[in-house]
């Protein structure tokens, strides 16, 4: 079968350095895209503009720098009178400290705080000032994690401070609990007096809005103790303890009897327990 063959030009003229041909065509097809491409304003970016120039660590630690705070330290006059006593630090970093426990006390820590932050003034600083440069100090652990998520210089002012710190660490529903455990408050069958007393007077401490007068307290830790620390009372008032003495009587008895019963070697023999009524009694008819 005869071979067929178009009689046809070639598309492209038959050239003696191909090679040559194929590159210039190359570059006026660009030429003519880039012509396009002025004549339209069409904007095409980079594929990877300046990143070439950087190493993958320091593309992914880009614009950190470690000084982000949620703190907006007030401004300071006198640079030159800035300085913080070396003990101050030191007690604050060794025996100031929250965790952010659920076991331990916010509003303490804060009365802790600013107890040690006053024992020292610098002139012409403001308290805000003070306390807001020291209070992260204090911090360890989660609650100082939770303060370092916070919003970027949201806080301004150290009671701005203690209200996220007191709603963090110190929500109502706490408050709420504390207040239920001081009205419902009942001494263990053996738990020895001088831990009952402290345990309630914790819970004093820790919630300050228990909403009870002092009488209602003397009157709530008095019928939470067992029957027997309550003739012990009664015994040394001379009758019943509720219709003898005064609220301040009965406070300074329930502090005698425990300082006694913890001096006593052996507090729940009948000994002991003698020996405290007897210097209660000494101590509370003054």
């Amino acid at each position: 079968m005869p071979h067929t063959r178009s009689k046809g030009s070639p598309p492209f003229p038959e050239s003696a350095e191909p090679e040559r041909d194929l590159h210039e065509r190359y570059r006026l097809l660009r030429a003519r895209l880039a012509a396009i491409i002025e004549e339209k304003k069409v904007h095409v970016p980079p594929l990877f503009s300046d990143m070439n120039n950087h190493t993958v660590h320091e593309r992914a630690s880009d614009g950190v720098t470690g000084a982000r705070s949620s703190i907006t330290r007030p401004e300071v006059a006198n640079t030159n009178n800035w300085q913080i006593p070396s003990y101050i630090m030191t007690t604050i970093t060794s025996a100031t400290q929250f965790h952010g426990l659920e076991e331990e006390d916010a509003p303490g820590h804060l009365s802790r705080f600013v107890r040690v932050c006053d024992t020292f003034n610098i002139t012409n600083v403001n308290g805000d000032a003070v306390y807001l440069r020291l209070f992260p100090f204090s911090l360890s652990g989660r609650a100082a994690s939770w303060l370092d998520t916070l919003p970027q210089d949201s806080i301004t002012t150290w009671a701005d401070l203690q209200a996220k710190f007191l709603k963090k660490y110190y929500p109502p529903s706490r408050a709420a609990r504390l207040r239920e455990q001081i009205h419902s408050f009942r001494m263990g069958p053996d738990e020895p007096y001088h831990m009952a007393w402290e345990r309630f007077n914790t819970l004093r401490s820790r919630c300050p809005q228990h909403g009870l007068t002092e009488w209602a307290l003397v009157e709530k830790f008095y019928n939470g103790l067992t029957h027997e620390t309550q003739v012990m009372f009664n015994t040394a008032a001379g009758g019943h303890i509720m219709e003898k003495k005064s609220v301040p009587q009965c406070e300074e008895m329930f502090e005698s009897f425990a300082l006694s019963e913890q001096e006593s070697p052996h507090p729940k023999s009948s000994t002991s327990a003698t020996r405290a009524s007897s210097s209660t009694t000494r101590g509370c008819t003054r």
